[in-house]
Order: structure tokens, then C-alpha cells, then sequence
């Protein structure tokens, strides 16, 4: 079960993160606002709202599945997380938050900010997640 989940596109073992710390834990139970969990999940499942999902789903050459912002570069967690300009707000508040609360890594990856191990990166990343998410929507409804 796990080495095929490990091959899925849309597995939190794609990206090389723990499935769980505990069902009584984690951000399940402790992101209390639902719509960050569920956007909090759908980033663990690479599955976060982007131009990549939508293109698994309608067939769209991977190519072609660049984000709307002005970097023109694939619309994957990566560029969301590090780089895309619809979340150079929220990102500079993410690291700023990360810094303060003495949660900064030096070069963090996607797996460090999803990775579900500290409940107190975890909510920051899940309000970053929002807020881009937020921001995205948006700019989708101007276009």
C-alpha cells in the first residue's frame, strides 16, 4: 500500500512527509479554523489549488501549466511556497513569523513548512496558505 501511494502524484509520500504524528495530534485536531486545515491537507497531499491540479484534471500539457503571475514558471508548491508573486506578502509575513518564533531553517523546503512535526509552524504556514490562496482567488475572479 505505501510503496504504491509513495509512486501517487497526490500523496503526502510524494513529498516525502510523515502521514500522521498522531490522529489525537497534529493539524487535524489543532488548526482550529476549518478552511486552513483544508488547505493546510490539500498542500500535504500536493493538491493545493493550482494551475498544476487543474491541469492533472483536464489534461493540460505539463508545459503549459505555468502560473498567471509574471514569472511565468510552473504553478507547483515550490513556486507557490518560494517565489510566485501572488504571495510575496503572505511569504514575507510567513518568514518573518518563522524568524520570530525561532522556526526558521536555513534554506526551508516544502517538506520542512508541511511537514506537520511543530504545531506552531504548522498554523503559521496554514494562515500562509490561506492568505495566497486568498490572494489567487482574486486574481482569478479579475481575469
Amino acid at each position: 500500500m505505501l510503496e504504491a501511494a509513495k509512486h501517487s502524484t497526490c500523496s503526502p509520500i510524494h513529498l516525502n512527509l510523515p502521514l500522521c504524528r498522531d490522529f489525537q495530534k497534529g493539524y487535524m485536531t489543532n488548526l482550529k479554523k476549518h478552511e486552513s486545515c483544508r488547505l493546510f491537507m490539500l498542500a500535504r497531499f500536493n493538491m493545493f489549488p493550482s494551475v498544476v491540479v487543474r491541469g492533472r484534471y483536464l489534461a493540460i500539457p505539463e508545459s503549459e501549466r505555468l502560473c498567471k503571475c509574471r514569472k511565468q514558471e510552473p504553478d507547483t508548491l515550490e513556486h507557490i511556497f518560494f517565489s510566485c508573486d501572488f504571495g510575496s506578502y503572505a511569504r514575507k509575513q510567513l518568514f518573518e513569523a518563522l524568524k520570530v518564533n525561532r522556526q526558521i531553517f536555513t534554506q526551508p523546503t516544502v517538506q520542512d513548512l508541511l511537514a506537520d512535526s511543530d504545531d506552531q509552524i504548522t498554523l503559521i504556514v496554514a494562515e500562509f496558505l490561506s492568505a495566497v490562496h486568498e490572494e489567487r482567488m482574486g486574481h482569478d475572479k479579475e481575469t
